[in-house]
């Protein structure tokens, strides 16, 4: 609703505009701040500097997660951990699998906002293909939040993990957590995204490249 922002100004802007909002309600308050803080600054004024950029942290020792890695690749001969030249937001480790059967992501989600809570540990077996092999759900727990937004049950937190196999980079944002899901539950699956957007560029980089023709 346009006329929510009717009277706002930089100090006094609120991220909600519908009660559970979703991705596309803050794509338009996004808009509106950025066209807040452009007037604040052309009239001498100073904004708030986005946060500096804090890696995400792992939560489990090197040795548990080798170990569980290997209990989802079946076969596993052993990991090599894999570096990537990115700012992620959800992506700690990736592991490539000794023998070529593909790499391992795993991704926290630790985020708190006006939209709830959000804690989950996710390890993601991706194949040389870019499709997600497996997942182990380590931890998925998704809070109650203001404005009556209601978290998913177990039931279909379980319903989405069973879904995510064969799903690549492209087609992930096709499983939905729930209907209608808000950023909350949306996280989550952002995450696994994120690992995959990863994983492709590792993947193609290990392709050699065709060396030109000589004449």
């Amino acid at each position: 609703n346009d006329g929510k922002y009717s009277g706002q100004t930089y100090d006094t802007l609120a991220p909600e505009i519908v009660s559970g909002a979703t991705n596309s309600s803050t794509g338009v308050y996004n808009a509106v701040k950025a066209s807040l803080d452009a007037f604040v600054i052309a009239k001498g004024g100073e904004v708030e500097e986005e946060p500096e950029y804090t890696p995400p942290k792992s939560q489990r020792e090197d040795s548990e997660l080798l170990t569980l890695a290997g209990e989802l690749v079946a076969g596993s001969e052993g990991f090599t951990e894999a570096e990537f030249d990115e700012q992620t937001k959800y992506l700690v480790k990736v592991l490539k699998e000794n023998s070529g059967k593909g790499y391992v992501a795993y991704v926290v989600v630790m985020s708190e906002s006006y939209a709830g809570q959000v804690e989950s540990e996710t390890l993601i077996h991706i194949e040389n293909t870019g499709k997600i092999k497996a997942v182990k759900k380590l931890v998925c727990k998704i809070s109650d939040a203001l404005y009556g937004y209601v978290p998913p049950s177990s039931e279909e937190v379980d319903a989405f993990y069973d879904r995510l196999p064969e799903n690549n980079s492209e087609s992930i944002g096709n499983v939905e957590l729930i209907t209608n899901a808000t950023n909350t539950s949306t996280n989550v699956r952002n995450s696994i995204k994120e690992a995959l957007d990863v994983v492709t560029k590792l993947i193609r980089a290990d392709i050699p490249t065709p060396e030109a023709d000589v004449f």
